[in-house]
């Protein structure tokens, strides 16, 4: 007898396929008193087996809190034992501000591998559950109730992926499929519980359908795949506009020095300087084309010569100087994009 399913040959009398598990016998009753097709959806004393959607939800949200937790005091940790190598953490780093500023790109990092240990050493675990589902009392198993392997946690976790890039219905999917299976369920052949279940709830059918070894490999592989390509297309452009801010952190320490000689000759003369020669300023920079000091407009300029801001200008503009020793600057942006700028010379714009 060939399997209508898969074409697995069975013996004459088998009421189940050897290979998926599927009815090889029309009418057959399975061992719920449902279709032989169906899965028991409770146990006998009428529990039931697999967990509901929105407890899946509310599951998953506690999840997510303990993670911003996690992500932050992590991140805060690393920003301040990392110092100059990784950089102070700011607010950008955490939420984004009004100018969309982008993440250091280790933070990005971050942000994959805090949740994938967090999901798949757990699932993996003897617990069998994160601890939003232990607060639940559900758990993740294999398709005969097995305890999953860190592999199979692991492909699940990236199999996340695949149900949120289609518009979350893979999650949905939960909520009406038979064995209430998110598609990162199906593609890593797992269950989500009601803790208390036993394996021998089960159907024979469904203990029938494992997932192999090699197509565990390739939902993995791809999955990652598409986990690396989606971080790359984050992280290269963010790696990018750091790579710009440090350069114009560079420029804004000129700039700073420069402001400092002024201030000091204003100090000794209680005038401005014709130019910066007059201060005996010597600073530079090789992310520095130039820096000038205009007097009528007391204006610094300090202009870049790198992409993708080659000539634009960080301007360093003197209020109306009175009887005080020393002057007070403004920082502003002489055409280069906020989201590069020093927190301090955002949102003001200077034309000369």
């Amino acid at each position: 007898m060939f399997c209508p399913s898969c074409g697995t040959q069975n013996d004459s009398g088998a009421n189940y396929c050897v290979k998926c598990g599927g009815p090889l016998q029309s009418g057959a009753i399975g061992p719920s008193g449902d279709p032989a097709h169906a899965f028991p959806r409770s146990t006998s004393d009428g529990r039931p087996i697999y967990a509901g959607f929105w407890k899946r939800v509310v599951a998953y949200v506690l999840d997510w809190i303990v993670l911003y937790v996690v992500f932050v005091v992590v991140t805060l940790v690393l920003g301040v034992i990392g110092g100059p190598t990784l950089g102070a953490l700011s607010e950008q780093d955490l939420i984004p501000g009004p100018d969309f500023a982008q993440p250091r790109p280790w933070v990005y990092a971050l942000q994959v591998a805090i949740p994938w240990l967090y999901y798949a050493l757990m699932e993996s675990s003897a617990t069998q559950a994160t601890l939003g589902k232990m607060a639940l009392g559900i758990k993740v198993v294999g398709l005969t109730g097995n305890r999953i392997s860190f592999l199979r946690a692991t492909g699940r976790f990236f199999g996340q992926i695949v149900s949120s890039m289609i518009f979350f219905i893979g999650y949905l999917m939960a909520g009406f499929t038979s064995r209430k299976q998110a598609l990162h369920d199906m593609m890593a052949g797992c269950l989500v519980v009601n803790k208390r279940f036993a394996s021998g709830d089960l159907s024979a059918p469904s203990s029938r359908r494992k997932l192999s070894g090699g197509r565990l490999a390739l939902i993995v592989i791809v999955a990652l795949v598409i986990a690396i390509g989606i971080v790359s297309s984050i992280a290269i452009p963010a790696y990018r506009d750091y790579a710009v801010r440090s350069k114009v952190s560079d420029m804004a320490a000129v700039g700073n020095a420069a402001t400092r000689a002024i201030n000091d000759y204003y100090a000794a003369h209680q005038a401005l300087p014709d130019d910066l020669a007059a201060t005996r300023f010597s600073q530079s920079s090789r992310h520095v084309e130039s820096v000038t000091f205009d007097r009528q407009s007391r204006t610094v300029a300090v202009t870049a010569n790198f992409s993708p801001i080659e000539g634009q200008r960080l301007l360093y503009v003197a209020l109306s100087p009175g009887e005080a020793p020393r002057i007070v600057w403004r920082c502003a942006s002489g055409g280069i994009p906020n989201r590069y700028l020093p927190s301090n010379c955002r949102s003001v714009t200077t034309r000369l």
